[in-house]
């Protein structure tokens, strides 16, 4: 699980003035599930990503990922949390381009990954036959999904992809991000994007930071495996739902404002 609480970031711009970028950002998220980070450039939705990532530290402040309090590792223990428990993916595919699809797949993995395993993972990324294909001879969606590839053979805990598909067409797009909702039904997958239709879409649960604050933190569904989880995360707090229920009542009958009431308190 990904706790995430009073988190502050700020950089110093052009004459030293500093910017803050995340402000009092608190969120938690379960183990599995595929979750959008959205918002304008410029919002802090990669910094935020990169500080769940062990990319960057956080002014103040803390993450905790499945035990591990990120503020407190030491450069060499968060190199290996980075190694071990997070898979990233980027807009930029990041891959050796005069190397064969299959030392891109090996070079970057700190374990040794047999011949039936890459041959099985191709097969589910439909990219069976490439494997002594050099990079640069791939189209971009083939890139990305040897990019995702390379990901999940780490075998990590989470997966973290920023603008996954901002160079991509619609129709590799939508491949891109079927083949991680796939994967988020045994993980956890955080995704950047701007694309709020297929956060919308694909999403279940949508995080938008706006002037470096969580506009919005929404669950988008509610399946039988998180209904519960959706539950406890959601509680709407008394002082907000008698506003709702006032701002109902100014335009809809007593009869709506009553099911409202209903259907918060159950």
């Amino acid at each position: 699980m990904l706790e995430i609480q009073n988190l502050k970031k700020s950089f110093k711009g052009k004459g030293g003035k500093t910017k803050v970028v995340l402000n009092d950002i608190s969120f938690s998220l379960p183990d599995k599930g595929m979750y959008f980070i959205v918002g304008k450039s410029g919002s802090g939705k990669s910094t935020l990503l990169n500080l769940i990532g062990g990319l960057d530290t956080p002014d103040s402040g803390s993450i905790e990922f499945n035990g591990l309090q990120l503020e407190k590792l030491s450069s060499k223990e968060l190199g290996s949390y980075r190694a071990r428990s997070i898979g990233f993916v980027f807009q930029e595919s990041n891959l050796f381009d005069d190397l064969s699809v299959e030392d891109n797949l090996t070079i970057p993995v700190d374990r040794k990954i047999s011949k039936a395993e890459i041959e099985s993972s191709l097969k589910r990324f439909d990219l069976f036959g490439l494997e002594k294909q050099k990079v640069n001879t791939l189209s971009g969606g083939e890139k990305q999904r040897v990019a995702i590839m390379r990901a999940v053979l780490k075998n990590p805990e989470m997966i973290l992809c920023d603008e996954p598909t901002g160079s991509l067409d619609e129709e590799n797009s939508k491949n891109i991000f079927t083949i991680l909702k796939n994967l988020s039904k045994e993980k956890l997958v955080i995704v950047v994007s701007h694309d709020r239709k297929s956060a919308e879409d694909f999403g279940d649960g949508i995080i938008e930071i706006k002037d470096g604050v969580i506009n919005l933190n929404n669950e988008l569904k509610d399946t039988s495996d998180n209904k519960e989880n959706n539950k406890k995360q959601l509680k709407i707090s008394f002082r907000k739902q008698l506003k709702i229920a006032f701002s109902l009542m100014k335009k809809r009958p007593l009869r709506l404002v009553l099911m409202f009431l209903i259907c918060i308190i159950s």
